[in-house]
């Protein structure tokens, strides 16, 4: 406190007439201010020195100590809270500016660039001489994907929306929104989002260490949802890079989006869907419920962002296979598809539909704010939530988009396909929709018979029904039939649908990305073979775990006369941490000693 204490508190000058510092009299007031909330002081202080605690919090505390009393000058700002190091203080952490701290005093300078018919702003924020550049300050008014020049030239403190890219899709294409050069991005041969600076590196998420940042980076990177309805003028359209390539490609299908409800206007709260352009005239229809997390026509964004491409971590390469399969033996046009998009059941005006993970990364006021409350007018009439948006499916898009007898092939990813099955599970909607069903797929599901009333509906899970979960077992191998499998402890969705294995033993956004030759390849044996004369066949199921129990029990069974002719890879394995090149070495040596 001795920075703010005058050395000498001399009030003589009103009787003598001299020179009064009125800096001296001022401090001398705030000293006694000061003194009155000095154990807050210290308690907040703490907070902002204790690295340990979440960021959100640190954040809190410095906003709540730059209001208190004696905090006027950014001087004292510095002195008093960096304390004479940048390690010490959260402004270098948090990037927070004036204008968030102090709405009184801002400093802003935009300029504006045109680029391929689009219009960028860049802000910049001014703290105690330095500049920041806060991710979601620009706002872009337009982006044509298709002219963009050839080479662009960036400033390395500017907000750029990055690049373009050689692929088979886009020619030149903008790829993502980033901070500054080091994080800019293009598709390349392979259709893998690189680095411009290392064409070996993947999307990096972790570039700053606060969350948020991050947060704010995939938000603009992967966009919540491309576009906002096919009605809307592209200069209202959102900033998503990812989003649009991948709903640019959909179209290229022969997709067309359409606006739930029907009848909504451009600016009404609604969710988008993609169909087939000519659905009514289909006689067999793929209706596809994605995960409530991802956005529209996304699987996996681990692979569209990283190996594998944005084609193989997205629907693109879902209705390429589709596209290949008949509908019938009497018809041999591609079927219908619809892409449902069970997840964005948020609303934003400003950024359209949202999923419950895009609304976490929504641009707010400052870093120490806590969030948006989500409130009616953030929800879509009639879909408020997943399951409404299912029976809007059902109870709206097919009628009206689909013939009144074209055969369904139903699949569901996730908790979508729990959702979907309970919605099948009552009896007015199996008693309308069941006679219509080709197959049901359930990717990842956890229903189980318990839950399940409808007997009508459960003998069709037996026959025309196959749940595929995440297995290290080869894809499309057979783990339980309709009934289950007793040899395993597993769960294998007892009582509903046979069980296949995938082929993907962690993640279940990746069963359709693993395993999509097999899950469609079904649907298009059932739609070559017809609806009434295709029959499931029967499930041999193969108890693995005892066959490798039995191997490796008469492997080891002379183990003490015979250690040579043990096979490699059941031997015991040890490691000193390092590659274990000597093990079987050692192993030997153990071996021939305790044989001596």
């Amino acid at each position: 406190m001795s920075m703010f204490r005058p050395k000498k508190l001399d009030l003589s000058c009103f009787t003598l007439s001299c020179f009064t510092n009125v800096r001296v009299l001022r401090d001398n007031a705030k000293r006694q201010v000061f003194q009155e909330h000095e154990t807050q002081r210290q308690a907040l202080r703490y907070l902002i020195r204790n690295t340990t605690l979440p960021p959100r919090v640190r954040a809190e505390a410095q906003l709540q100590l730059t209001q208190m009393h004696a905090y006027t000058r950014p001087t004292q700002i510095r002195n008093r809270c960096i304390m004479g190091g940048k390690s010490r203080g959260v402004f270098r952490d948090f990037k927070m500016s004036r204008t968030i701290l102090f709405g009184s005093t801002r400093y802003w300078s935009s300029q504006k660039s045109v680029l391929g018919g689009a219009v960028f702003d860049y802000g910049a924020q001014r703290l105690f001489g330095r500049t920041y550049f806060l991710l979601g300050f620009p706002s872009v008014s337009d982006i044509d994907l298709h002219n963009v020049p050839p080479q662009v030239v960036w400033s390395p403190q500017r907000l750029s929306l990055s690049f373009q890219s050689q692929g088979p899709w886009v020619s030149q294409t903008l790829v993502g929104a980033t901070l500054s050069n080091r994080h800019r991005y293009f598709i390349n041969e392979d259709d893998e989002i690189r680095s411009v600076t290392d064409p070996d590196r993947y999307f990096k998420y972790w570039i700053d260490k606060n969350m948020r940042v991050n947060g704010r980076q995939r938000f603009h990177f992967n966009g919540p949802s491309a576009a906002r309805s096919h009605s809307v003028s592209p200069a209202d359209r959102s900033l998503d890079a990812v989003q649009k390539i991948v709903h640019a490609r959909l179209e290229a299908e022969g997709l067309e989006q359409h606006s739930l409800p029907f009848g909504s206007k451009p600016a009404d709260p609604q969710v988008t869907i993609f169909a087939s352009a000519d659905l009514y005239r289909k006689s067999r229809v793929t209706v596809i419920f994605g995960e409530p997390n991802q956005s529209l026509g996304i699987l996996a964004l681990r692979v569209a962002n990283g190996p594998g491409g944005i084609s193989m971590g997205t629907m693109v390469s879902v209705v390429q296979t589709l596209k290949q399969q008949v509908s019938s033996p009497d018809d041999s046009q591609s079927p219908g598809i619809i892409l449902c998009n069970v997840g964005a059941v948020f609303w934003c005006l400003r950024r359209a539909r949202l999923t419950l993970g895009h609304m976490s990364d929504m641009p707010l006021a400052s870093l120490a704010h806590h969030g948006r409350r989500i409130t009616t007018a953030n929800q879509v009439p009639g879909l408020e939530t997943s399951e409404k948006h299912i029976s809007y499916i059902f109870e709206a898009v097919l009628p009206a988009l689909t013939s009144e007898d074209a055969r369904l092939d139903l699949l569901g990813i996730g908790l979508s396909a729990d959702m979907l099955e309970a919605y099948l599970d009552q009896d007015y909607v199996w008693s309308r929709w069941g006679s219509r069903i080709n197959t049901l797929s359930i990717l990842g599901g956890i229903t189980d018979s318990a839950s399940l009333k409808h007997q009508d509906f459960r003998d069709f899970l037996a026959k025309r029904a196959r749940a595929y979960i995440t297995s290290e077992e080869p894809a499309d191998m057979p783990l339980a039939g309709p009934h289950g499998n007793s040899k395993t402890s597993a769960f294998l969705n007892h009582g509903t649908a046979a069980v296949y294995s995938s082929g993907e033993p962690y993640y279940v956004e990746m069963i359709l990305v693993r395993a999509r030759e097999s899950i469609l390849g079904w649907l298009g044996e059932v739609a070559a073979a017809g609806f009434a004369a295709y029959q499931h066949p029967e499930i041999t199921v193969v108890d693995i775990a005892s066959q490798m129990e039995a191997s490796t029990e008469s492997a080891w069974a002379n183990v003490d006369t015979e250690w040579g002719d043990v096979p490699v890879d059941v031997k015991p394995t040890i490691s000193f941490g390092g590659d274990g090149h000597d093990v079987t070495a050692a192993a030997e040596l153990v071996i021939s000693r305790e044989s001596d």
